[in-house]
């Protein structure tokens, strides 16, 4: 014969697995969550750095181009080179006697970055009055 304990325990045999289960889903549902924070902030870290590099690499073709200035006012530009991990290029316009744009483009992993340089020629040597980024697929 059953006894009333016994019918207790019966019933409440399956509630201590459900309730394990439970638990373990809401674990593993903030893990997931957890994990998918954490790759969307690597994503963005991995960007920035990107961002950073390619200004540095757009800021090292401008400094070039104005040493290729000071040196022979006449120079067109940078041929594209490898440099600091990627590449950089330039061209120069001289709309004026005293002014030249600098249209500099640099290259790192699969994003390039353009940037226009307004350079004013003086006895002292080039001196920037103005820079923008362009659009990375933008004529001059």
């Amino acid at each position: 014969m059953v006894t009333a304990r016994r019918r207790h325990r019966r019933s409440e045999s399956g509630h201590a697995l459900v309730f394990a289960l439970v638990a373990l889903l809401m674990v593993s549902v903030a893990g997931a969550l957890l994990a998918g924070s954490l790759l969307l902030h690597l994503r963005a870290a991995r960007q920035e750095a990107d961002d950073v590099r390619l200004t540095a690499l757009a800021d090292a073709a401008v400094a070039a181009s104005l040493a290729e200035l000071a040196a022979s006012p006449a120079s067109r530009g940078l041929t594209e080179r490898d440099f600091g991990g990627g590449s950089i290029a330039s061209e120069i316009d001289r709309p004026e006697p005293e002014v030249a744009v600098v249209v500099a483009r640099a290259v790192y992993g699969r994003s390039t970055r353009r940037v226009r340089t307004e350079v004013r020629l003086t006895a002292a040597g080039p001196r920037v009055v103005a820079w923008r980024p362009l659009p990375a697929t933008a004529a001059r």
